[in-house]
């Protein structure tokens, strides 16, 4: 298999292999994967090498493959690109996690690199820094050295919650909207002779009508709209104060009726991010006391839609299950709908054979009668030609 040329263990080959499996590469796309990780890549995946891929090869979250990157695949750097990553991984992946204020020795063939997220390009030599053969920095000139200040991109931040959560407000008005609109009465799907009376402009409405109301009161929808409806108690749970979310401008849609949506006050969520971004932090990303208000949001719903087997106890989400997914070709003759239909044709080709058995029955029945009766007239005529 190709996918096993990856320097990977087994757990994160399965990760590659569902992603890539998404994605319907072409084998030499594939190829060229396999070749840049194998010669770019670290050996091993950890949140660490995220953070160092994320910002020199433009990959954000995705080398755990548990997002969808399809639009990241041209990012991927060619052969020529210049970064030592095992050198990166080796000398500061530990002790940066830990945060630690003592001098890291950072080796890059470049002038940019990454420190726990953060972008820092280096325009000169400064601190006569001495380092020791453990890789550790042993003395350096805290004279000669470079203080700097960060803050956060208020601006950046407040976009990405404002699509976020539009996006999570189309999804629930699109799962309320189907769950609750009954199916239209008296439009059944047209038959072949029905549809030669008609133009193609009355079909189109005719067969958009029919399926009006297809997933009404479905279950999976429904208990997913339920799980909508209570995603405020469920982040409240986790550990999130509503009075806090209120604070940085997140709020429940004061429509009961609209199926759980939230409402964004993009002022108030910028200021928060000036004023107080670690506040922001804690309950956008989670903390010791809380899970996060984005991890409960994907906690809840990947039982339904993660098209990612390994984030949910090895089986894809309830949706996926019933209906397959565009973007996972294994799904798409795989799913309890493929399964129905397969088992209604094979219903329907037994009829048909019935039918086609009956039909030959009866038209040899008939063929039979009819030459009984050909013989009964031909006997009539000779006896009635006997009579003179």
């Amino acid at each position: 298999n190709e996918l096993d040329k990856f320097n990977l263990k087994s757990e994160q080959l399965n990760q590659v292999r569902e992603y890539l499996e998404s994605l319907e590469l072409s084998d030499e796309e594939l190829d060229s994967i396999i070749n840049w990780y194998n010669n770019q890549g670290p050996e091993e995946l950890n949140e660490k090498d995220v953070e160092i891929l994320d910002d020199e090869i433009g990959i954000d979250d995705s080398m755990d493959f548990n997002e969808d990157i399809d639009d990241d695949i041209d990012s991927i750097p060619s052969e020529e690109t210049d970064i030592d990553l095992q050198d990166l991984q080796a000398n500061y992946a530990d002790t940066l996690s830990d945060r630690v204020s003592d001098p890291v020795k950072i080796t890059s063939h470049t002038n940019t690199f990454n420190v726990d997220g953060l972008k820092i390009t280096a325009n000169g030599t400064f601190g006569d820094i001495k380092v020791g053969d453990d890789g550790k920095v042993t003395s350096y000139d805290a004279n000669a050295s470079v203080s700097f200040t960060a803050s956060a991109n208020a601006d950046k931040a407040t976009e990405q919650v404002k699509k976020f959560i539009e996006a999570y407000n189309k999804l629930v008005e699109e799962v309320n909207t189907h769950v609750t609109t009954k199916p239209a009465k008296g439009y059944d799907p047209l038959t072949t002779e029905q549809e030669d009376e008609m133009t193609e402009k009355e079909i189109e409405k005719w067969n958009e009508k029919a399926k009006q109301g297809i997933l009404y009161n479905d279950n999976e929808v429904r208990d997913l709209a339920f799980e909508f409806h209570g995603m405020m108690n469920d982040i409240m749970n986790a550990g999130i104060k509503y009075s806090d979310l209120e604070s940085i401008g997140i709020t429940l849609s004061s429509d009961h009726a609209d199926g759980g949506q939230l409402s964004f006050d993009e002022d108030k969520f910028r200021k928060a991010m000036e004023t107080d971004a670690e506040k922001v932090e804690r309950i956008m990303s989670g903390s010791e006391d809380n899970t996060g208000f984005g991890a409960v949001i994907n906690k809840q719903v990947t039982p339904y839609a993660t098209r990612y087997a390994s984030r949910n106890g090895n089986s894809y989400g309830r949706l996926v299950e019933v209906a397959g997914s565009e973007k996972l070709s294994a799904t798409k003759q795989k799913n309890q709908i493929y399964d129905k239909i397969k088992e209604y044709k094979s219903e329907l080709d037994k009829w048909k054979d019935k039918l086609q058995m009956e039909r030959d029955r009866y038209i040899k029945q008939f063929s039979n009668l009819e030459t009984l009766i050909n013989s009964m007239n031909t006997q009539s005529s000779y006896l009635s030609s006997l009579s003179y």
